[in-house]
């Protein structure tokens, strides 16, 4: 799908934002950490719809369904 290919432009603009909006300079090393971490996403992506016998399109959606979904657990104090 094409937010995996255009999701390297979108993670360098949101830090841009960021540190516009902070008055601070970018901080490359932490943006380009984020977008590295795109290659793992990818591969996970064509694991997925190898295992599964579906297309990357759909794995891809699943992916990104199961993460926008993620509710971490509260720990009581």
């Amino acid at each position: 799908p094409d937010y995996v290919i255009n999701a390297g432009g979108l993670i360098c603009v949101h830090y841009e934002h960021q540190a516009r909006l902070k008055g601070q300079p970018l901080n490359t090393a932490e943006m380009m950490a984020h977008v590295d971490k795109i290659a793992d996403t990818t591969a996970q992506i064509f694991a997925k719809a190898d295992k599964e016998g579906i297309s990357t399109a759909l794995a891809a959606d699943l992916l990104a369904e199961q993460r926008f979904n993620y509710k971490p657990q509260c720990k009581a104090a």
